[in-house]
């Protein structure tokens, strides 16, 4: 596939790999002028729908309604099945079909979220990859069980299949399928190695799952119960995870504006963390901030009455009068008193005197530090439960 070639660099799902992390049925694709061998288990199980121009010279397939492009190397291998018939593709990162192989040997490695409930369902795949006419894929159909059933799965982690065209098999994961607790520095799931390439996600309550790196994980075990779900490839290494709110990132952080709503059982909030009121919201949710309370929010997929939900709200604690000199910027930390708390590589900076939000970010912070000795810093949590420096206010 090389040819021969050296010095190129190997990636697995995006992620920088050996030639030891790739494993049978995976995909490989060589970039010959970038010099780099990209790798994909990305797999898809479905009802073969339709072929163009023909099942013996296919140039593309569609399968759970969506029409990918197929590469002339994989002709053969799709040659063995019809439509009509129920088919794994192999694909490459892209989403281009590289062969096909029996469901009983192997299954979908497609995960998604629920991202819309209606007369369809629509899931959209945490991997980003495209159609033939180069667009993200999103599937659509109707649900395999109903729209009663799929009204709960608004928000949800899902596998997802076919086996009728135009219509969804949409397997919902349990709240975890894991027992073991990840420690971070030895790179292990309990006993269990990751795999170098491992591809982790985060999710708040109902919010949308969104990737992160251990750079961001600031603790070093990760208990078992906000592990939500966990793969494993053919070496027996964990290579997907999606953990539950474990580096607080996920939320958009500054100060509430809460008006009750009628019946008093709701609040609308909003938080506002920049010169232009921009921020997120306004979200409903089951707690009422007071006025300019600083305050985290995560947004839920669904919707309630017209309002988008709150998946996640947390109250941030203050600690006023810091020095400036308690901050070391080279180590994006900050100490108070016997606690070592890292700085948000987002935080939000705010000089109360004036009303203005610096940008956003550790330059921001820096214009902060200069204009006053002291300052007001505000945390989610404490360091060893994986809490960072969220908001810094002067004046």
């Amino acid at each position: 596939l090389i040819g021969g070639d050296t010095g190129y660099q190997i990636y697995k799902n995006g992620v920088p790999a050996t030639v030891n992390d790739i494993c049978q049925y995976d995909v490989a694709t060589y970039d010959r002028g970038a010099k780099i061998l990209n790798v994909s288990d990305l797999r898809l199980t479905g009802r073969y729908e339709n072929v163009s121009p023909n099942p013996t010279a296919p140039s593309r397939i569609t399968i759970l309604g969506v029409e990918l492009k197929v590469l002339p190397g994989a002709a053969d291998a799709l040659s063995a099945f019809r439509p009509g018939q129920d088919v794994t593709l192999l694909l490459t990162s892209r989403g281009e079909v590289a062969s096909a192989i029996d469901p009983s040997v192997l299954r979908t490695t497609v995960v998604g979220v629920v991202s819309e409930i209606g007369d369809t369902v629509k899931v959209t795949p945490l991997s980003t990859f495209y159609d033939a006419e180069g667009k993200e894929v999103v599937f659509t159909g109707r649900y395999s069980q109903g729209a009663a059933v799929a009204e709960k799965l608004s928000g949800q982690l899902v596998r997802v299949s076919s086996s009728q065209a135009g219509v969804l098999n949409v397997s919902r994961f349990g709240s975890t399928n894991n027992n073991s607790a990840l420690y971070v520095s030895t790179r292990t799931l309990g006993s269990t190695k990751l795999s170098e390439t491992v591809t982790m996600f985060e999710r708040v309550g109902s919010s949308t799952p969104r990737p992160i790196t251990f750079e961001q994980i600031t603790r070093d075990v990760i208990p078992a119960h906000q592990i939500l779900y966990v793969s494993r490839d053919s070496a027996n290494k964990v290579n997907f995870i999606v953990f539950d709110d474990v580096t607080g990132d996920q939320y958009t952080y500054g100060f509430a504006e809460s008006t009750s709503m009628a019946g008093g059982t709701k609040a609308v909030v909003r938080v506002i963390n920049d010169n232009g009121g921009g921020g997120l919201g306004p979200l409903t949710c089951s707690t009422s901030f007071p006025y300019h309370a600083p305050i985290g929010l995560v947004a839920s997929v669904d919707r309630l009455d017209g309002h988008q939900k709150a998946a996640g709200t947390v109250s941030l604690t203050a600690v006023q009068n810091v020095s400036r000199l308690s901050f070391d910027m080279d180590a994006k930390t900050v100490t108070i008193g016997t606690m070592v708390f890292p700085i948000s590589e987002e935080v939000r900076s705010y000089n109360r005197a004036t009303g203005y939000w610096y940008d956003s970010g550790l330059d921001g912070l820096e214009e902060a530090r200069a204009y006053a000795q002291t300052l007001t810093v505000y945390y989610d949590k404490t360091p060893d439960q994986g809490g960072k420096i969220r908001l810094v206010a002067v004046g």
